[in-house]
């Protein structure tokens, strides 16, 4: 491994020219971030999913009270 200048924690890989963090401190953050983050995007899925149905089930209750008005006017 070939330390990458002016970055203490890199090196580069000669073989295939990657550079690596070798902080696993850093490395343990980065993954726990992403879990994190993977976490928030199916909460908002889910939330989105969620007011979709919430926006159906008010359209289908205004259609039966439209019809429920329109028969009492009738």
């Amino acid at each position: 491994m070939i330390p990458v200048e002016g970055h203490k924690d890199l090196v580069r890989d000669p073989a295939t020219g990657a550079i690596i963090n070798t902080n696993k401190s850093d490395f343990q953050k980065y993954v726990e971030q992403r879990k994190l983050e993977s976490q928030q995007r199916k909460q908002i899925q889910t939330t989105a999913e969620e007011v979709k149905e919430l926006k159906k089930e008010i359209s289908d209750i205004k259609e039966l009270l439209l019809k429920l008005t329109s028969s009492i006017n009738t």
